[in-house]
């Protein structure tokens, strides 16, 4: 008889940086949260494997329609949703939150460009700091009182992602840098995403990376007010400082070669953090 996988074993496949992560969670909230995450994930890469925007927007239609209540049967028959459904009603979860996240996701399918540092936080506030602030309820069987852990952890998470993938959304034109700090940098949209790597993208990343450790050392900050035993919810936050570091290193070499964190330094960072905790 074939074995049905775990969402956390769907995870693995998908987001091997945060199956890690969530390894650290006690066994028992391990397959609620790494469904979530495997949601996460799964809408992240849609962007990857369409060639167009509009069969992006219709797989996004459909998340929309299943987490509605409108396709509950093509929903059911899927694992990563039928499951996120469940944990829905079982944790009172905002089905909303969850419509405005897939809503902001369709700005990934096209290449418009990000029109300054707040739009960028905003977005990702939606987008990446709604899955931990829902992890966190999960964890606690309650709602979070003060959502700035969460607030703060998605938009460094969400910055480091940009950075690590920086080279690839210049190939196909995709521009997460906000307008702002590329004129800062002395850069246009064009010049940005020019095949020669330009002269100020030094100056971008340096922005970025900033802007990235400034909310990741508020979110750190917050994270310690939790009870100990829910800190480690925020373990997938983990990369964001590893990305931040070598984007530091990387220097103009960012441009054409998107970051790879070492798994070995991950695996390292994700227990001392555990041990600090």
């Amino acid at each position: 008889m074939t074995r049905n996988p775990t969402n956390l074993e769907t995870l693995r496949d998908l987001d091997r940086e945060s199956y890690l992560a969530l390894l650290y969670l006690a066994a028992d909230k391990r397959e609620e949260i790494a469904t979530l995450w495997a949601f996460n994930a799964e809408i992240g890469k849609i962007r990857d494997i369409v060639s167009e925007p509009v069969p992006g927007e219709i797989r996004l239609q459909w998340w929309r329609e299943v987490l509605s209540g409108e396709r509950a049967a093509e929903g059911a028959s899927h694992p990563v949703a039928g499951a996120l459904v469940e944990i829905i009603r079982k944790h009172n979860l905002q089905v909303e939150a969850l419509d405005n996240l897939l809503e902001a996701r369709i700005f990934d399918l096209y290449n418009d460009p990000m029109p300054d540092r707040e739009t960028l936080e905003g977005y990702l506030g939606e987008t990446r700091s709604i899955v931990f602030q829902m992890a966190l309820q999960i964890h606690m069987g309650a709602e979070p009182e003060n959502g700035d852990a969460a607030g703060h952890a998605g938009v460094a998470m969400g910055i480091g992602e940009v950075l690590r993938n920086l080279a690839v959304h210049r190939q196909r034109g995709q521009i997460f840098i906000p307008a702002d700090i590329l004129k800062s940098a002395g850069l246009t949209v064009s010049e940005f995403i020019a095949p020669e790597a330009p002269a100020g993208i030094e100056r971008v990343s340096a922005a970025m990376t900033s802007l990235g450790r400034e909310h990741l050392s508020l979110a750190e900050a917050s994270i310690k007010g939790l009870e100990r035993i829910h800190r480690a919810v925020f373990a997938p936050l983990t990369l964001a400082g590893l990305i931040f570091d070598l984007a530091d290193k990387s220097g103009a070499d960012i441009a054409s070669k998107p970051l790879q964190p070492s798994m070995i330094g991950l695996h390292w960072r994700l227990f001392r953090r555990s041990v600090r905790a």
